[in-house]
């Protein structure tokens, strides 16, 4: 009954961990290589994949204890590790994105804004000098 009982808390626990996992996966991903693409559905997709990549765990697991196969240890290894590895890459550039990647464009955008308002001065004052300038020049001509 125990063994069933922590079973059943890692499985609980792994898919908590692959859902927070395959979210930041998924906006990653939505964020560069699925433009356009809904959110929820690269989501799921990328779950599902999560979700083989623990079956792939487990049956990578049971092989170890009980080896039929070394090709089948190796490739269900082998695919763990390509997803999770993918997983975390995306990620971290998730991550990054939120913390430095709008702080830069905030940056920017701050500094787009302070050289447009810094030449529309310059262009009123300009602007404001030639009236003055076409203003003289009619009276002096009246």
């Amino acid at each position: 009954m125990s063994k069933v009982i922590t079973k059943i808390a890692l499985f609980i626990g792994y898919l908590v961990f692959a859902a927070f996992s395959a979210y930041f996966t998924a906006t990653s991903l939505s964020l560069n290589l699925m433009q356009g693409t809904s959110l929820w559905l690269i989501y799921i997709m990328v779950f599902i994949v999560a979700l083989l990549a623990g079956w792939l765990l487990t049956k990578f697991i049971q092989q170890i204890t009980d080896p039929t196969s070394k090709t089948l240890i190796v490739l269900e290894f082998i695919g763990f590790i390509v997803f999770w590895g993918v997983s975390f890459t995306t990620n971290v550039h998730y991550f990054f994105v939120q913390k430095n990647g709008f702080t830069v464009l905030n940056n920017e955008l701050i500094a787009a804004k302070d050289y447009l308002t810094e030449n529309s001065i310059e262009v009123q004052k300009r602007l404001e000098q030639k009236r003055l300038d076409a203003r003289s020049v009619t009276e002096s001509a009246v």
